[in-house]
């Protein structure tokens, strides 16, 4: 039963409000930068997992005495290989390509800033020519919750992750007709 109040717990604490995902300026401005909230939202799916599977071992035994130290290595070997593996390989490559990332809107004027480390780049909304959204489809791939967009205006190109604004976001700023979606297995940058 504690297994269950330290899911709901983590979900709340984990939840995508206002408060953990932007940080604000003025009123009229939103701030998107890199969150460890962001981040560990994508292992809850995982620990769920390996909680289930723990629980119903231990309803179905009550001790763990008939399933052997092999079954758990190898159900934590496939759970690792084919759920947490490619999560952390991806995390770790957004994490390392968008380290020093921040994305300004200011939704009175439509105005957008862009700033990776030194470089800064300001657009408004109607300079933007193409959206692309680069995901893994469908719901039954692990990381298929973690997303790129490359946004063009004029000559340049911008790439944001869903570590540093999510889809939900994206989807209230652009509108989901705006957004040309592609399939890419892995969303390597």
């Amino acid at each position: 039963m504690g297994g269950i109040y330290f899911i709901i717990v983590l979900l709340i604490f984990l939840e995508d409000t206002e408060s953990h995902r932007t940080k604000t300026k003025k009123k009229n401005m939103q701030i998107f930068e890199i969150t460890a909230n962001r981040i560990l939202s994508y292992f809850i799916g995982p620990l769920i997992t390996i909680i289930g599977f723990v629980g119903i071992s231990f309803y179905a035994t009550h001790d763990f005495s008939s399933l052997s130290d092999s079954f758990f290595g190898i159900l934590f070997s496939i759970l690792f290989l084919f759920q947490i593996l490619p999560i952390v390989i991806l995390l770790i490559n957004h994490y390392y390509y968008f380290k020093g990332t921040t994305f300004e809107y200011d939704f009175v004027q439509e105005e957008f800033s862009f700033s990776k480390n030194n470089d800064f780049f300001k657009f408004k909304k109607s300079e933007i020519t193409n959206l692309v959204q680069y995901d893994a489809g469908g719901y039954r791939i692990p990381w298929s919750g973690i997303y790129l967009w490359e946004i063009t205006v004029k000559e340049e190109t911008i790439k944001l992750t869903s570590i540093i604004i999510s889809e939900k976001d994206i989807d209230k700023i652009f509108g989901k007709n705006q957004i040309e979606r592609t399939f890419k297995f892995f969303v390597l940058v």
